[in-house]
């Protein structure tokens, strides 16, 4: 019987993937996704749709009248599943704001819609309310909101202040980090994904309303749609590829074989040294082979697990060098007398990892380097792997 285990974890990076947890190494990107669909309400024509217009009122006209832009995006369309929003930019531009009685600077708000509702086809701006999408009083065609002016959550998603009377096309960002989670949820949950509503912080504020862009509007003076700038990442589970060969490459075999390197289960190979010609070579040393899934891995860790029958032993961890044709070292530590330790060294995929086969071999040696209690002394190893990322 062999004392409990304690293990040492010599990296940060191992004990990131053993716990699950995300490292720097996850695949950074971003997308920028237009709207498809974008509408407005007011409240001083209930019944008109905005779906066709080439762009959407928000905020208090002089005439007291309030408005209300609302936006969808596709995200798990074009979202990877699985993958962790790390960054979210809700962008617009603005064309006018204000009228002929002159304006007031307003900050805009952005919500997230708790209803379904449609873009519709009316054309507001010319006489065509229609009464097939969103309206002050109807979310779907015909199917009433819960609460006219639309069902949103009271969580504020961001905030910007704009003022622009002049007209000309100005670019605004909004977003905070629950726009992040909200965006998270609409990845995972598309079901549940009715998109955004954008309207006054101070619905009395008049002469701040504003006119945003729609996707119906192809003049590029007058900008572009609104859209979600998502910055993301994919962070697979790391894969972990155990040895598929073993070569005793020096040392006295004991008991054990490749079958007890496999996994932690206390199942060990057990050595003791063998002859050399030299006080600097390792008289225990082990050869052990894997192929990898993929021979250009995003990153890739070597681990073993080992315990002496005594102090006064360093091991030595080597990568083969595929390029040089010759092994590195990539790690020298003391294993702890009579309890496991978990030693492991991140290597670089181009170099330690065969083109075309996917090969992966590492060589652990170890050697006395301070006092022995016992000789021969012992080495066991309870675990070898790879963790492909």
């Amino acid at each position: 019987m062999f004392p409990s285990k304690s293990r040492l974890f010599h990296t940060i990076a191992l004990l990131l993937f053993l716990a699950g947890i995300p490292t720097n190494r996850a695949d950074a990107q971003q997308v920028e996704i237009d709207t498809t669909r974008d509408s407005a309400m007011v409240d001083s024509n209930v019944n008109n749709n905005f779906g066709v217009n080439i762009h959407v009122p928000v905020g208090v006209a002089n005439n007291n009248s309030i408005r209300r832009s609302l936006f969808f995006f596709d995200v798990a369309g074009a979202v990877p599943a699985g993958a962790t929003v790390t960054n979210v930019t809700f962008q617009f531009d603005v064309t006018q704001q204000g009228g002929g009685l002159g304006h007031s600077p307003a900050t805009y708000e952005l919500r997230r819609l708790t209803s379904n509702w449609d873009e519709g086809s009316g054309d507001t701006f010319n006489g065509q309310a229609n009464f097939d999408g969103c309206s002050w009083v109807d979310g779907e065609a015909m199917t009433p909101w819960n609460t006219p002016g639309g069902d949103f959550d009271s969580v504020q998603l961001g905030a910007v202040f704009v003022n622009n009377p002049a007209g000309n096309l100005a670019t605004f960002d909004m977003g905070n980090a629950d726009l992040i989670s909200v965006t998270q949820d609409m990845l995972d949950n598309p079901a549940t994904n009715f998109g955004f509503l954008m309207k006054n912080v101070d619905e009395t504020l008049l002469g701040s309303a504003a006119r945003i862009t729609t996707r119906e509007d192809n003049f590029p003076a007058n900008g572009q749609a609104a859209r979600l700038i998502i910055d993301f990442s994919m962070n697979a589970d790391p894969i972990e590829v155990p040895a598929s060969a073993l070569n005793v490459f020096r040392g006295v075999l004991l008991a054990g074989g490749l079958p007890e390197t496999t996994a932690s289960d206390d199942q060990r190979v057990r050595l003791n040294p063998g002859f050399t010609i030299s006080a600097f070579e390792a008289p225990v040393w082990l050869i052990f082979d894997a192929n990898l899934s993929t021979d250009t891995p995003g990153a890739l860790d070597i681990s073993y697990e080992a315990s002496a029958g005594t102090p006064g032993l360093t091991g030595t961890l080597e990568a083969f060098n595929w390029a040089a044709n010759a092994y590195d070292i990539v790690d020298e530590s003391n294993p702890i007398f009579n309890n496991d330790t978990v030693v492991s060294a991140p290597l670089t995929p181009s170099v330690y990892v065969e083109p075309a086969t996917a090969a992966v071999r590492t060589r652990i040696g170890w050697r006395q380097t301070g006092f022995t209690i016992t000789f021969p002394w012992e080495v066991r190893v309870d675990q070898v792997f790879w963790l492909e990322q």
